[in-house]
């Protein structure tokens, strides 16, 4: 799988990750707002729109919709990308900066992001509840908790025993294993194969995030990587690293 860096470090990216047709999701505050389609690239020119103040995005109104004239002004939409809600169908122009990438059904993904909070946001955003989400390197269990809301299939590896004994005081509802991938690959393969198949008796899709880098060289994240796709050829991997970013061509953070 090909790296694809998170955020996009230039235009051409961004609109190569937020492709027309393609879904992402939209990020209120840390939170999720909403699910939509990319209707449109980034926007270059102005518009007539309207300024929703609750959702902090601009909407263009529908043929629909009576205007008001007391709530439509002339704003530029350049920069911003044309979404179109699922929940609901109406659309939104929304700043790039607001939005996580999905990648589509059939399509494997390799995401590399910078920093813990923009790590979190595919913590947040993948998967479905009938999907398995793995953590390498799950540290005090903050973002494995997070994941789990996405689906009961979870569990954390980190190879310092105390700090899984402290995530699973922290977490109690959460699955924290101690293990070393480097060193025992086959304890990925063992995470599997403690959560049920699928209905049809298919192998659940499985979503990998990584964060071992606090004090690991890009090495040791890249053969993580490795072992990673060896042994469960996940649906999406997500790994947070500064220094690898930045080897693909990101910029500083």
């Amino acid at each position: 799988m090909l790296p694809v860096l998170y955020p996009p470090i230039n235009k051409n990216d961004a609109r190569s990750m937020y492709a027309v047709g393609s879904l992402a999701t939209i990020l209120k505050s840390g939170k999720v707002f909403a699910v939509g389609e990319i209707e449109t690239l980034l926007e270059v020119e102005d518009t007539v729109a309207k300024v929703d103040a609750k959702v902090n995005v601009t909407t263009t109104p529908t043929p629909t919709t009576k205007p008001n004239s007391n709530k439509r002004r002339k704003i530029s939409t350049q920069g911003r990308v044309r979404v179109r809600f699922l929940g609901d169908s109406s659309t939104a122009h929304i700043r790039p900066n607001m939005l996580v990438p999905h990648p589509s059904t059939n399509e494997r993904a390799y995401y590399i992001t910078p920093t813990t909070d923009l790590y979190r946001r595919f913590a947040k955003t993948q998967g479905t509840k009938e999907d398995i989400f793995i953590e390498v390197g799950s540290d005090f269990g903050q973002t494995t908790s997070i994941m789990s809301e996405r689906s009961p299939y979870v569990v954390g590896l980190d190879k310092s025993d105390s700090h899984v004994v402290e995530s699973r005081i922290r977490y109690p509802s959460c699955t924290f294993v101690t293990a070393d991938v480097l060193k025992n690959p086959q304890c990925l393969k063992d995470c599997i194969a403690g959560f049920p198949k699928n209905t049809d008796g298919s192998v659940r899709s499985c979503i990998v995030l990584i964060d071992i880098n606090g004090n690991r060289p890009m090495d040791a994240v890249n053969a993580c990587v490795r072992v990673v796709e060896e042994q469960l050829q996940p649906s999406i991997v997500v790994v947070k690293s500064k220094e690898l970013y930045q080897y693909h061509g990101g910029r500083k953070y």
